[in-house]
């Protein structure tokens, strides 16, 4: 099996895995959900866990000849995740540019909300917000989405790899 034809495999499933995620964000925006953050988190764990699982086993199945290692498993989860992270980022950094920018003023409103629940001052919180605002730009929000891409994809990769795994009887035999 040679390395092009399963990294071939991964940039697909990841691929798929990243429009599923882009397909959600935008029936999270159009059902009016995203300020609930909740009901958006769980709408998008569904899908990568759901998407790691079934493509991740395919890629076991298909490409492995029906083993894997739990090694194998975690990377070839982790790089699907990736590949996804590539396209959900992409797609985060045109939605707040230029789809809809007001959510990062919404951000912006929530994250001053939370400083005031926290029981931060009215002055704490707006210093704490300034200090926040250089990063609550599209760019440095879809910057830090794509490490949450990643990691949610190595732990939701740990996870299911213990599920998925299947050593080869014969380890004397190329897979």
């Amino acid at each position: 099996m040679t390395i092009s034809k399963n990294m071939n495999a991964l940039m697909n499933y990841g691929g798929v895995l990243g429009v599923a995620l882009v397909v959600v964000a935008l029936v999270v925006y159009i059902l009016g959900l995203e300020q609930d953050g909740v009901v958006a988190n769980v709408f998008t764990y569904t899908i990568i866990i759901g998407g790691l699982f079934f493509f991740m086993k395919k890629y076991r199945d298909e490409q492995s000849e029906g083993y894997v290692s739990f090694g194998a498993a975690l990377g070839s989860g982790s790089l699907m995740m990736l590949f996804a992270g590539i396209i959900g980022t992409f797609y985060n950094w045109l939605s707040l540019s230029f789809l809809y920018p007001e959510m990062v003023e919404k951000v912006k409103e929530k994250s001053y909300e939370q400083y005031i629940s926290m029981g931060m001052s009215e002055e704490a919180a707006i210093d704490a917000l300034n200090q926040a605002i250089p990063y609550l730009t599209p760019g440095w929000m879809a910057f830090f989405g794509f490490f949450g891409y990643i990691i949610m994809g190595v732990i939701f990769s740990l996870i299911i790899s213990f599920f998925i795994k299947r050593e080869n009887p014969n380890p004397f035999q190329e897979v």
